[in-house]
C-alpha cells in the first residue's frame, strides 16, 4: 500500500520558490553564495554529452535523456548516486588489465564535478557557458547509414509462452561487393525484441544457421543486446558484404503479457577509405558445462587455437543469468602468458564488447584461454531456478560459455589481393562445431514476463494480503518532509478514509499551512489565501482499496518492461491516465512497488515517486519513506514516524473549504 499522494509537495515547493524569489533570495547559479559551485551549463553538460548522451537521448534505450538541464534536473542525486558508486556508465572491466577504446568509464575529476554540482543544489548556471548539444542521426549511433536492410514483413509474438528462436532471409540485391565499416541493428520493437544476430550468407556459399545450440556456419554481420554497442571498424578494416549476398536475421522474441508485432532493421556504413584488412571473429566455448543446483563458484574453462600472426581486436565475454566474472588469458608459443581482460563481475544486463585501443599481437601458435564462474546458489538473485543442474542451451534460463573474439590476419593486405591468401578465417583443425555467432542474449527478463494479473496478485500478498487490506477502513499517517534544494522542512500529516476520502495536510514554519484533498467526488487544494478545484486530481488514486483495485481503477494497466531500479529488477506496468501516461514499478523479488511516475502526452516526466522503509503496521506494509521529484526537478523526502489504522475520522475534514476559510488551520 503506498502513500499516494505526496505531489502536494509539488505546490508547496513551487509557492515556496516563489516566496524565496521574492525576498531577495535565489537558489540559481547566479547565488554569488554558491558562484564558485558546479554548475550544469558550464561543467556538468560536457561530461553527459561526452559520455552519457549516445544512449540518454529521445528513442534511446535510457529511461530518461539527459540533453537538457530540465531532462536532467529531475535526477540529479540519483546521477549522482550512480556515478559515484561507477554504476553508471556501465563499465565491469578490471582496469588492471588491458586499455579499450570504448571505455564508457568517468574519471575521478568526472565524478567529483558531478558530486560537487549536486551537493550545490544542481544550478543550471550561465546559459551561455552551454557547450553545443551533441548531434545525433533520429534513431541510429552509427549515423545516417548507407543503406538499411528490413525483415519482409511483420511477426506476430504471442502475449504469453516461449517463442523459438526465428530466422528471417532479407536480400541485400547488392550489384558489387561493398566493404562495411559499421553496422547497426535497430528492433522494431524492443519490448519483445530479446536479441538479433544478423548473418551473411554469400552467394553460392550454402551455408545454413544451425537451429540448436547457438552455432552457425555463416559469417555474422553484427548483433544487438543490452549493453552492446553498434560495430564500428577503424579505417582501413571492413566486413566484406559480397554482390548478391542474403542477410539472415536471427530473432529471439520475449513476450511481455500483451500480443506485439515486430520488424526489425539493420542499417550499414559503407566503407569511404581503402580496406586492407578483413575482421574475422572465432570463439573459445565449452559446451558441455553442467553446473550443479546450488553451487555458489562452478568453473568452466575453454580455448582456442591462433593459426596464423594475427592481432585480436576485441573481446566479448556470453554467459546468462547464472554467469559470475570471466577472465581472457592470451598464451604465447613459448609458453608465457598475460591476462588481456577480467570481468570480475559479470553483468548479463550489459554484454559489452571490449573493443582494444590497440589491436593485441597473437602470434601463430598462441591460444586463448578462458575462464568463467557461475553462481547457481539461492544467493543469485538473478538465478531462475537454484535447485535446477543447469546446462548449455539457447534460452536464458539455459547457460552459455563462450569467450568470442575478433581478429585480423597479419599477412593479410587486401590492396594487394596477390599477397593475402585468403580473406576467410584460417581453419584452427579443432574437432569442436563451429563456434556461436558474435553475440546474443539481450536481458530484458529470464523468461516470459507474467501477465499483470500475476504481478498484481504478487503486490497484493506482498502488502500482506487482500484481507489484512479489507480489513482496514481509515488510516492516518504523520511524519516530516524536506526540500533541501529550496531550503524547505515541514511536517505531513495524511487522512485516508474508505472508500475515497483523502486529505494531506502540510505545515511549514515558512509557508504556513497547505492541504490538498478528495472529497469522494472531486479533488481541491488549498494553499495560501486561496482555495481552488484541482480536475486533474483523479478519483482513482484517492480509492483507499487501490491495491486490490489497480486494474478496474485504471483501465487497459499492461505489462511493459523489466527494468532495473538500482541493484533490483522491477516489473513496469503502464496505463493511461487522465491524458497523461503512468507507471508502476514492482519489485521483481519482494512483489512491492519500488516506485510511481507520471509523464505527459510527450513523455517528459512530471513526478515521480520511489517508496521504501516498508514496515508493518496492523498485518499491511507501508512505506515509511517516499521520496518525490517534482516536474521541475525539485526533491523533497517525507519521512514517517507514525501510522495508524481504524481511526475516527470526521468527513468534514475531506470537505472543500470556502473561500473565507482559506488560509485558516484544518478541522480538527
Amino acid at each position: 500500500m503506498s502513500n499516494k499522494h505526496v505531489r502536494f509537495l509539488a505546490v508547496l515547493i513551487s509557492v515556496s520558490a516563489a516566496a524565496i524569489a521574492l525576498s531577495g533570495l535565489t537558489v540559481s547559479g547566479n547565488n554569488p553564495a554558491v558562484s564558485n559551485a558546479a554548475t550544469f551549463s558550464k561543467d556538468v553538460a560536457p561530461i553527459l554529452f561526452n559520455k552519457c548522451a549516445g544512449c540518454h537521448r529521445p528513442g534511446e534505450a535510457a529511461p530518461m535523456s539527459l540533453l537538457t538541464y530540465k531532462d536532467a534536473r529531475p535526477w540529479a542525486r540519483s546521477i549522482k548516486e550512480k556515478v559515484v558508486s561507477r554504476t553508471m556508465p556501465p563499465w565491469h572491466a578490471d582496469p588492471a588489465y588491458g586499455a579499450f577504446a570504448n571505455d564508457r568509464r568517468l574519471s575521478s575529476k568526472e565524478i567529483d564535478t558531478i558530486a560537487a554540482w549536486v551537493d550545490a543544489g544542481a544550478p543550471e548556471g550561465d546559459r551561455s557557458d552551454l557547450p553545443p548539444a551533441p548531434h545525433f542521426t533520429q534513431g541510429w549511433k552509427i549515423g545516417t547509414p548507407d543503406q538499411v536492410f528490413t525483415m519482409p514483413s511483420k511477426f506476430e509474438v504471442p502475449a504469453q509462452g516461449a517463442v523459438d528462436y526465428q530466422y528471417f532471409s532479407v536480400p541485400t540485391n547488392l550489384k558489387e561487393d561493398r566493404w562495411v565499416q559499421a553496422a547497426e541493428v535497430r528492433p522494431g520493437n524492443p519490448s519483445v525484441v530479446h536479441h538479433v544476430i544478423v548473418f551473411i550468407d554469400r552467394p553460392h556459399q550454402q551455408g545454413e544457421v544451425r537451429r540448436s545450440g547457438g552455432q552457425q556456419e555463416l559469417d555474422s554481420l553484427t548483433g544487438v543486446a543490452p549493453g552492446e554497442d553498434p560495430t564500428v571498424l577503424p579505417d582501413g578494416v571492413g566486413i566484406l558484404l559480397p554482390a548478391g549476398a542474403t542477410l539472415i536475421f536471427q530473432v529471439h522474441y520475449t513476450p511481455n503479457g500483451t500480443a506485439q508485432s515486430d520488424q526489425t532493421s539493420v542499417g550499414v556504413i559503407f566503407s569511404k577509405k581503402p580496406v586492407v584488412k578483413a575482421e574475422m571473429g572465432d570463439a573459445a566455448m565449452n559446451t558441455e558445462l553442467a553446473i550443479p543446483p546450488g553451487d555458489p563458484n562452478y568453473e568452466v574453462r575453454s580455448s582456442a587455437a591462433i593459426a596464423e600472426d594475427s592481432h585480436l581486436t576485441s573481446l566479448m565475454p556470453h554467459m546468462h543469468w547464472r554467469g559470475k566474472d570471466f577472465q581472457y588469458r592470451l598464451v604465447y608459443p613459448d609458453g608465457t602468458s598475460k591476462i588481456i581482460l577480467s570481468v570480475p563481475h559479470y553483468d548479463f544486463g550489459w554484454q559489452t564488447e571490449y573493443r582494444f585501443k590497440e589491436p593485441v599481437a597473437a602470434p601463430k601458435g598462441s591460444r586463448i584461454e578462458c575462464i568463467a564462474h557461475f553462481d547457481n546458489s539461492p544467493g543469485n538473485k538473478a538465478n531462475p531456478d537454484p535447485a535446477k543442474l543447469v546446462q548449455w542451451g539457447p534460452q536464458t534460463w539455459d547457460e552459455m560459455m563462450i569467450g568470442f573474439y575478433d581478429f585480423t590476419l597479419d599477412h593479410q593486405d587486401l590492396l594487394h589481393p596477390e599477397d593475402a591468401k585468403s580473406t576467410k578465417a584460417p581453419s584452427t583443425d579443432k574437432p569442436e562445431p563451429a563456434p556461436a555467432p558474435k553475440s546474443v542474449e539481450a536481458v530484458r527478463s529470464t523468461q516470459p514476463m507474467p501477465p499483470v494479473e500475476v504481478i498484481l496478485e504478487k503486490y497484493v500478498q506482498a502488502l500482506g494480503g487482500k484481507s489484512a487490506i479489507q480489513a482496514q477502513t481509515s488510516r492516518v499517517m504523520k511524519g516530516t518532509f524536506k526540500a533541501a534544494a529550496v531550503g524547505v522542512t515541514g511536517t505531513v500529516e495524511i487522512y485516508s478514509k474508505a472508500p475515497n476520502k483523502e486529505v494531506t495536510e502540510i505545515k511549514s514554519g515558512f509557508l504556513g499551512t497547505s492541504r490538498t484533498g478528495f472529497d469522494g467526488a472531486a479533488g481541491w487544494e488549498q494553499g495560501v489565501g486561496q482555495v481552488k478545484d484541482l480536475p486533474d486530481y483523479a478519483k482513482p488514486d484517492a480509492d483507499f482499496y487501490l491495491p486490490i483495485k489497480l486494474p478496474e481503477l485504471y483501465a487497459g494497466i499492461a505489462v511493459k518492461d523489466k527494468q532495473a531500479l538500482g541493484t533490483r529488477q522491477s516489473y513496469v506496468l503502464e496505463a493511461t491516465w487522465i491524458g497523461k501516461l503512468k507507471r508502476w514499478y514492482f519489485d521483481c523479488e519482494s512483489g512491492l512497488l519500488l516506485r510511481t511516475e507520471v509523464t505527459d502526452a510527450h513523455g517528459k516526466l512530471e513526478s515521480s515517486e520511489d517508496y521504501s522503509d516498508y514496515r508493518v503496521v496492523d498485518g499491511v506494509q507501508i512505506p515509511f519513506t517516499v521520496r518525490e521529484i517534482d516536474e521541475d526537478g525539485i526533491e523533497a523526502v517525507v519521512t514517517f514516524s507514525e501510522a495508524k489504522h481504524n481511526v475516527s475520522i470526521e468527513d468534514s475534514r475531506f470537505e472543500k473549504p470556502s473561500a473565507a476559510q482559506a488560509g485558516t488551520a484544518a478541522p480538527k
